[in-house]
């Protein structure tokens, strides 16, 4: 399974159910790469809040990703955030588009984060804001500092 963030046109969203507004459309797709086809399917559709910058999908909970997008205030500021995909689970899907659950924000502190990703083998999220570094633990329905 991939993640991919497209950005759409300004005021066009070609996909049934998403409103045209006017604004450009910023999705996360999920891909399926088919070794024996050589083909790839596109199984979900999610609207994201903002133009994403970088994606780091979680290497033990494939239901979450970190993503670096354009703030829902200003164009020219960076958000951090974490998202929880919905359906993710579920074989048979009604329609391809499907919501997009904020996790946690890691924003707040005095200098935005600008760089992001999950450890390898650990279940932990590495961030960069400034000359600062946190390493951050996934819980039920939160994240945690584990260190600065």
């Amino acid at each position: 399974l991939f993640l991919v963030a497209t950005v759409g046109v300004k005021g066009v969203r070609d996909l049934p159910g998403k409103s045209q507004t006017g604004a450009p459309s910023h999705d996360v797709q999920l891909l399926e790469y088919n070794e024996d086809t050589a083909e790839v399917q596109c199984l979900r559709i999610y609207a994201h809040p903002g133009e994403v910058w970088s994606l780091a999908p979680c290497p033990k909970d494939k239901s979450l990703f970190a993503s670096l997008h354009t703030s829902s205030k200003s164009a020219n500021e960076l958000e951090a955030s974490v998202f929880k995909m919905s359906d993710i689970e579920e074989e048979v899907v009604t329609t391809l588009t499907s919501p997009l659950e904020k996790f946690a924000s890691l924003d707040g502190r005095q200098s935005a984060v600008t760089a992001l990703q999950w450890g390898g083998v650990d279940h932990l999220l590495l961030t960069c804001a400034g000359l600062e570094l946190t390493t951050w633990t996934p819980l039920d329905s939160r994240l945690e500092v584990q260190s600065r």
